[in-house]
């Protein structure tokens, strides 16, 4: 089963995680996912993302309230407490299927209590975390590292001028040296595109010295 046909074919308000460890490319997929489903029009009612990380649980609330006034044009109550005004943005949201992203969840109690009204079926949620499991009702699909053949793919993608496979084996090698995952492999690509003196040898020796960050 996909992702889309997991979030869509539920009966109530659909939760799904992307799992991984750091570096494997969920935040990517995910945004890749909000864009294309938004390109297709399939959430009328509006895409919402909110970076979560180490944020608390009031500046997560504040992100709803805020995209609700920017985005969807609500006039919120000026009394009242925080959940009262979220709760109000849910019932007052924009009409048709809506898709709501927390990015880079830590622990469910991030965001248990600003998630949408479990009866209300037309908000789907998506959630990017490294954790395996953050609840036993939440589906869950997990982003793997790549295959080599994905990894040197991938590098072609961004190095169209040959380099990857007039170097093969060093490429190979430096896919290795990246643990095949996405998000390192996507920023050294960019590197050697910039650097068109560099040889594939090169830079595993920069990497060998400083890692990523250089």
């Amino acid at each position: 089963m996909d992702l889309k046909t997991q979030l869509q074919q539920s009966q109530k308000l659909a939760i799904s995680t992307l799992t991984g460890m750091g570096g494997i490319g969920k935040t990517e997929l995910a945004r890749q996912f909000g864009w294309q489903q938004w390109r297709e029009k399939a959430y009328p009612g509006g895409i919402c993302w909110l970076n979560v990380a180490e944020s608390d649980g009031g500046f997560i609330g504040t992100s709803i309230l805020d995209f609700a006034r920017v985005h969807l044009k609500l006039t919120l109550p000026d009394e009242g407490e925080l959940d009262v005004k979220i709760r109000y943005c849910w019932q007052n949201w924009l009409a048709g299927n809506v898709l709501i992203i927390f990015d880079d969840v830590r622990d469910y109690q991030q965001i248990r209590d600003y998630l949408p009204p479990q009866e209300d079926k037309r908000f789907q949620v998506l959630i990017t975390t490294r954790k395996e499991y953050l609840s036993a009702t939440i589906a869950t699909f997990r982003v793997e590292v790549l295959k080599e053949k994905d990894a040197l793919d991938l590098l072609r993608s961004y190095l169209e001028d040959n380099r990857i496979d007039t170097q093969i084996e060093a490429a190979k090698l430096l896919c290795r040296d990246l643990g095949y995952l996405p998000l390192a492999l996507e920023l050294v690509a960019r590197l050697l595109k910039r650097r068109q003196d560099w040889k594939i040898s090169k830079i595993r020796e920069k990497l060998a010295e400083k890692g990523l960050d250089e």
